[in-house]
């Protein structure tokens, strides 16, 4: 092809890119309305989106709010009746429930919230933000005691155990756990704790405190031998009690001994009641002691014990001391101390209380969530 050829080729192309750039002018055109359209939709979906979620936020935070709120105060007073009216929250005599005034500002929303009382333990929350309304159903969980007082033996130390021993029950310990042969272990497990699973102090000290309580309504003496068989309790003993001859002791109620507590013979308790001290308790043979796990023995600052056979239906509670059974023993209720040691040939099982005892460390009531429903659904 010669030079001449090809300039006519290429000069005959001029003009031909103006029906290209017309084509896509006419596209633009076309495509541009449909375009900003969805941008347009697109943009209203997610402002009403954010609007709704901002709505379910400030409709939670009501919830939330009641939540906190139950959890504090109402359960202990439902109504106004005994009691004034916790502010924000005001009772509706005619619709019978509560509700928060002023009501709650959350993600520039105003937010109104209502608790209804379905039955003793059931309370359904209603919270409204804009056309958002979260519904929640939650429960009261009644407190109870702390899990160490559902074992037959806990110890925040070691717990040894002798050969031929039986547990029927949870084992809880916090250093180490030791059996001889012939261990039986039945209905339970062996579970190693931390020392927050006991009560503190303090919490020892108020519950020994109404166990004194209930002592002093039989008033006080300075010291006790007991040489004779007696009829003793409720009865606040300002000394050391001294048991030195094989004598009945029939128990009606509570003893608390602000020293110690020494018995070498083999004397018989009878009744019902339980036998606290501050300091040590030294016990000879003990047969058919306590009713149900209901009687307690408990030593607040010392140890407790039991240096021949014994048979006992307590709660033996020494949370500062070791509690020993220097021979075989059968113990229905449960035992918690600092540390446990058993003889050869010992039997421990737990049984629950047949009456409700606030120990110490109770754990406190609380809530639970059963349902949480959004309407409308974001």
């Amino acid at each position: 092809m010669t030079k001449g050829t090809l300039r006519k080729i290429i000069k005959g192309q001029r003009g031909q890119v103006l029906p290209i750039v017309l084509i896509l002018l006419v596209l633009g055109g076309l495509l541009i309305i449909p375009t900003l359209n969805y941008a347009s939709t697109s943009l209203k979906g997610h402002q009403v989106t954010e609007t709704k979620t901002m709505e379910l936020y400030a409709a939670d935070s009501g919830v939330e709010d009641a939540f906190y709120w139950l959890q504090h105060w109402l359960i202990e007073n439902w109504s106004q009746q005994g009691g004034e009216p916790r502010v924000p929250w005001t009772w509706n005599a005619d619709e019978n429930l509560w509700e928060r005034d002023p009501p709650l500002e959350v993600n520039d929303k105003t937010v109104y919230v209502t608790v209804v009382r379905v039955d003793a333990q059931t309370y359904k929350i209603t919270s409204t933000a804009g056309s958002t309304t979260v519904e929640s159903y939650v429960e009261s969980i009644p407190g109870g005691n702390l899990d160490i007082f559902s074992g037959a033996l806990s110890s925040k130390g070691d717990i040894s155990l002798g050969k031929d021993s039986t547990v029927t029950g949870d084992i809880y310990y916090g250093g180490t756990f030791t059996h001889g042969s012939g261990f039986t272990h039945n209905d339970g497990e062996v579970i190693e704790v931390g020392p927050e699973a006991f009560p503190t102090q303090e919490d020892d000290e108020e519950f020994a405190q109404k166990l004194k309580d209930e002592a002093l309504v039989g008033g006080t003496l300075p010291g006790l031998t007991v040489d004779s068989d007696i009829e003793l309790g409720p009865k606040y003993i300002n000394g050391d009690l001294y048991i030195t001859q094989d004598v009945t002791i029939n128990l009606t109620g509570t003893i608390y001994v602000e020293g110690s507590i020494t018995a070498k013979k083999d004397y018989t308790v009878t009744g019902s009641g339980s036998i606290v001290a501050v300091g040590n308790i030294y016990l000879s043979k003990l047969a058919d002691y306590g009713i149900g796990g209901d009687s307690i023995i408990m030593s607040l600052n010392g140890n407790i014990t039991f240096k021949k056979e014994a048979t006992i239906e307590a709660l033996i509670y020494a949370p500062n001391g070791t509690i020993s059974f220097d021979k075989s023993a059968t113990v229905i209720g449960g035992v918690v101390g600092a540390e446990i040691q058993a003889d050869k040939e010992g039997s421990f099982t737990y049984i629950p209380s047949s009456s409700p005892i606030e120990l110490p460390g109770s754990l406190p009531g609380r809530l639970e969530v059963k349902t949480y429903s959004i309407n409308p659904s974001v």
